[in-house]
């Protein structure tokens, strides 16, 4: 399951030079900050009183450091250096993820775009909204792909709604939050309201022991969500790029393939081997450099179709200015310092909606499966009924399972939030036995079109002249 890196020029003899040298300097430069720090420790161990809250912050500081020596070792730091100025980043890692999560290229691609946009001022942000069945790997993907963040810029795990607040997790942060469940209003509002001031701290302001306090989550917060559905508010989904993981029979055949190969084999589920640190000294290599500006020079090029959303054509723009982003070293500068993004970088944000199932689902942000109960219900102009819409669906669900497709899990979010879908209480008499019968209620639900989008009808480029 071994990826191997493609082929590709390498750098000069000067440049792998100075890049070695450098990253040699910095990891004495990151050894004796390590030695200061336990330095600290021990004076404040020898006190009367030790702070034991301070000592392990300073813990912290030391495994940080740890972590940050091991991807700027300096074949670590070359390999990085060579795949971002000649390579692939993106394919890379998406490569390296593969080892482990199968048929999720363009999910793997999106979810890296939401990360790369931390780092450009002209983005608005973009967050990941990955849906499908349960088993089909939504979370596996998302932890495959956050080892190869750098271990400070993620963060992962149960909290409380309003623990954002006082855990100082500082700027550029993925937070994943898997399963999330409707009708939490207060983290909706939380994701909202960070989403909307994309590069800026958040303030809150409350009261502790009866005096005020005000307490902030850093900028470019990326939310990246799972669920089985759709079951958020449209006003967050609307913030969100949605990333429907397939659950298809083919790929699932591939999937337990693989996972008996690695038992086979004695492989570990999660690998933090060198090729995994190259990727984190990728990502660290353009934390360091901080925020940059992109610009779009053909931008008086693009025709943007669909005026269903204001919030689209931004979503889409930020995915073409991510991949200048990942590939600033190989892209143009203008005299004011602005990297300049490619006809390239529009075709690849375009491709990633090339198939029709994605271009509505970026859309409307429909599920799989809701577009699947779309499908079934304009082909049935009489109406269906919650059990005759589970019968079709393939494979077949419940009447329940039905019900939370429509209105979503607690009533929250779900189709019927999205799609004009109208409903008709019916009466029909049912026959008990030969001589009794009862009336029975059924609502129907139908639905008289729907509207399918290709990329074609979403946006366009104008050729030259």
């Amino acid at each position: 399951m071994w990826c191997e890196m493609v082929e590709m020029d390498h750098l000069s003899e000067g440049e792998r030079s100075r890049i070695i040298s450098d990253a040699e300097q910095r990891c004495l430069e990151i050894a004796k900050e390590i030695e200061g720090i336990k330095s600290e420790i021990d004076q404040e161990l020898d006190e009367d009183k030790p702070d034991a809250a301070y000592i392990e912050e300073l813990g912290r500081k030391v495994d940080l450091l740890k972590e940050l020596e091991r991807i700027e070792r300096p074949e670590i730091k070359l390999a990085a250096m060579e795949i971002l100025m000649l390579g692939d980043p993106i394919q890379y890692m998406i490569d390296t993820c593969k080892r482990r999560v199968l048929g999720a290229d363009q999910g793997l691609r999106k979810v890296i775009c939401c990360v790369s946009i931390q780092n450009v001022l002209q983005s608005m942000g973009l967050h990941p909204k990955f849906s499908g069945g349960s088993g089909d790997g939504k979370t596996l993907m998302l932890v495959v792909f956050a080892d190869l963040l750098p271990v400070d810029a993620v963060v992962f795990g149960s909290a409380s709604n309003m623990s954002v607040f006082y855990h100082n997790d500082g700027d550029r942060i993925l937070r994943i939050s898997d399963d999330y469940r409707a009708g939490n209003e207060a983290f909706d509002t939380i994701i909202k309201q960070t989403s909307s001031v994309f590069h800026r701290p958040y303030k809150h302001r409350t009261v502790k022991n009866q005096a005020p306090i005000v307490l902030e989550i850093g900028s470019e917060q990326t939310w990246a969500i799972t669920s089985v559905d759709s079951s958020q508010d449209i006003q967050v989904l609307n913030r969100q790029l949605p990333i429907n993981v397939d659950g298809s029979a083919e790929t699932t055949a591939l999937v337990n393939a693989a996972t008996i190969e690695r038992y086979g084999k004695g492989e570990v589920q999660f690998t933090i081997d060198d090729r995994v640190l190259v990727c984190r000294a990728i990502w660290q290599t353009l934390r360091d450099e901080g925020y940059i500006n992109v610009r779009i020079p053909f931008h008086d090029r693009i025709r943007w179709h669909d005026n269903s959303n204001r919030r689209n054509p931004s979503l889409f723009m930020d995915l073409v200015i991510a991949h200048t982003a990942m590939y600033r070293y190989q892209r143009e500068q203008d005299a004011d310092g602005f990297y300049l993004a490619t006809e390239a970088d529009f075709c690849s944000a375009r491709n990633m909606f090339a198939d029709d199932k994605d271009a509505q689902e970026f859309v409307s942000r429909l599920t799989g499966k809701e577009r699947e109960v779309c499908d079934i219900l304009v082909s049935s102009p009489h109406g269906l009924s919650r059990e005759e819409i589970g019968k079709r669906l393939n494979p077949p669900v419940s009447p329940q399972r039905v019900g939370q497709i429509l209105h979503g899990e607690s009533g929250n979010g779900g189709l019927m939030q999205k799609v004009a879908i109208e409903t008709e209480e019916i009466s029909e008499s049912v026959r008990i036995d030969d001589t009794h019968s009862k009336t029975q209620r059924r609502t129907l639900h139908k639905l008289s079109s729907f509207n399918k989008l290709g990329v074609g009808s979403i946006v366009t480029l104008v050729p030259k002249g």
